[in-house]
This record gives C-alpha cells, sequence and structure tokens, in this order.
C-alpha cells in the first residue's frame, strides 16, 4: 500500500461494482425473462422478484467492488502531484455525476412539477434523458475539478490561501451556470431550471469533493511514510 492511489482504488473498484451488479442484474432479468422494468423494479407486479434480484446483484457487486479496489491499489502511484491529480479528478467527476443527476431531477421538479419533470422525461426516453444529463454534468465537474486542481496549487504556492478558498468556487458557479444554460436549452425548457442546477451543483460540489479529496490525500501521506 506504500504507494497506492486512494482514487485508483475507488475509480476500480466502481467499476468492480457496477459491471458486475449490473452485468448480473440486466443478464438474469433477460436471461431468465422475469420481466422486471429496470426504470422502475419495484412495481406491484414483480417486486418479490425485483428485490430478489437488487439484493443478488448488490452483494455480488461488493464482490466485484473488492476485486477492483485490488486491482486499483496494485498499480503504484509513486508522485505526490500525480496521485493528488488523480484522486482530485475522481472525487470532483464522481461526487459531480451523481449531484448534477440529483440537482436536475430537483431543480425539475422544482420548476415544472412532478408530472411536468415525468412528462419531460418521457418525451426524450428514460435512457437518452439519463444519457443526455450524464454527457453534461461529467464533463462540468471534471473541468471544476481540474480548475480546482490547478488554481489552488498556484495560489497557495503564492500564500494566497484566502483566494484560493474563494476563487474555485466562483469559477464552479460560472461553471455549473454555464452547463445549466446549456442543459436547459438543449431540453428545450426555461432558463431558471438550468441556473438553479448548476448554482446547487457547485455550492455542494466543491466542499463536498474538496473534503473527501483532502481526507484522501491526508491518508495517502501517511500511508507512504509507514
Amino acid at each position: 500500500m506504500k504507494a497506492a492511489c486512494f482514487g485508483l482504488m475507488r475509480f476500480w473498484g466502481s467499476i468492480g461494482f457496477l459491471s458486475v451488479a449490473l452485468g448480473i442484474f440486466y443478464g438474469v432479468n433477460r436471461g431468465l425473462e422475469l420481466g422486471v422494468d429496470p426504470m422502475d423494479p419495484f412495481e406491484a407486479t414483480h417486486r418479490t422478484t425485483a428485490i430478489v434480484l437488487v439484493v443478488a446483484s448488490t452483494v455480488a457487486g461488493l464482490i466485484g467492488l473488492v476485486i477492483g479496489q485490488a486491482i486499483g491499489a496494485s498499480i503504484p502511484v509513486r508522485s505526490d502531484k500525480i496521485d493528488a491529480a488523480i484522486c482530485c479528478v475522481w472525487h470532483f467527476a464522481a461526487n459531480g455525476s451523481i449531484l448534477w443527476m440529483a440537482t436536475t431531477a430537483a431543480c425539475l421538479t422544482f420548476s415544472l412539477g412532478q408530472d411536468g419533470a415525468k412528462a419531460l422525461v418521457q418525451a426524450h426516453g428514460p435512457y437518452s434523458f439519463a444519457a443526455l444529463v450524464f454527457a453534461i454534468g461529467l464533463p462540468t465537474a471534471v473541468v471544476i475539478g481540474a480548475m480546482h486542481f490547478g488554481l489552488g496549487r498556484f495560489l497557495f504556492r503564492r500564500a494566497l490561501e484566502q483566494t484560493a478558498a474563494i476563487l474555485p468556487l466562483l469559477l464552479a458557479l460560472l461553471a455549473g451556470g454555464a452547463a445549466g444554460l446549456l442543459q436547459s436549452w438543449i431540453l428545450k425548457i426555461g432558463l431558471v431550471p438550468g441556473l438553479l442546477t448548476g448554482v446547487m451543483f457547485a455550492l455542494m460540489l466543491v466542499p463536498v469533493s474538496s473534503g473527501m479529496l483532502m481526507s484522501d490525500l491526508q491518508r495517502s501521506s501517511e500511508s507512504r511514510k509507514t
């Protein structure tokens, strides 16, 4: 574990979990023709079957998680800068993907109402809608993470700690707002849901990811000393 990178461990662990869990869920569901709807697995018709399938897929996914983390731990990263960069990209990308989906759903429901938000998703198709939102949120999160990492290191080297804490958040608000407006334009809805999504996204992403990043870097530094 001396040269292990926690960012790589989390990355490969996530790949292991998702690939195994989703592979078993879809494979068993289609292979045995269980009829469980992936978009609404716990509908009354197949509720018991869905619960068993989801639990089994999750347990298998956890095994994939452990294997994936072991793969990530076996890849040595001896440079502190590279380790920090990988961890930064991972935390912002992973947290950003989830937060963008969540804030998009919340802001669409707030602005359009529950029925309006459902109608919008159905109009684009659930899978196409999810892919579109993911395709906007992930690059936005990575860009914000890169700015946070590069700008933070630049400012801290010049002892501008207060600026290093505020400026990345302001840039994140700008990036999030721009991405939200782009999403609103593509979905052909008003500007308010997009702006709300971008602002909420940035306000949550930066402190959450920064805290996780600092925790990982501290653990990595301690593990390298032992």
